[in-house]
């Protein structure tokens, strides 16, 4: 899933352009990238009790933090690029889920956070 979620943010597909006849093909990558996104915020609660075993077994942190940056870094940018309201708001849901959910005690540390940011206080929003 978060393969899946990192390759329709990073291609932009919500923006791929094809022909007039198969508008239904834009149509379906967005339905695909938004009920990615939702089911990424789906597993929230098992990343929340990851956290916790994490806490006490400092060799999972690593794989975490792998984790949280890989869908941060497949969700927050979606808020920064035009695409449908239906796709900002999944991506929305998923960094509400992590920040809500799960509560990393280091998720402002976190770069695709630091950079989503940075963006909203220079106005790139």
């Amino acid at each position: 899933l978060c393969h899946l979620m990192n390759l329709s943010t990073t291609r932009h597909l919500h923006r791929l352009q094809t022909s007039p006849d198969s508008r239904i093909i834009s149509v379906d990558f967005v339905n695909v990238h938004v009920h990615t996104l939702l089911a990424v915020q789906g597993f929230s609660h098992w990343m929340a009790q990851f956290y916790l075993e994490s806490s006490r077994q400092k060799e999972h942190e690593d794989k975490l933090v792998s984790l949280l940056i890989t869908i941060l870094n497949s969700s927050l940018p979606v808020l920064n690029q035009a695409a449908p309201e239906r796709l900002h708001m999944a991506a929305a849901r998923v960094f509400a889920s992590v920040a809500k959910t799960v509560r990393p005690h280091y998720l402002l540390d976190l770069e695709p956070v630091q950079r989503t940011m940075a963006n909203v206080v220079e106005g790139r929003t």
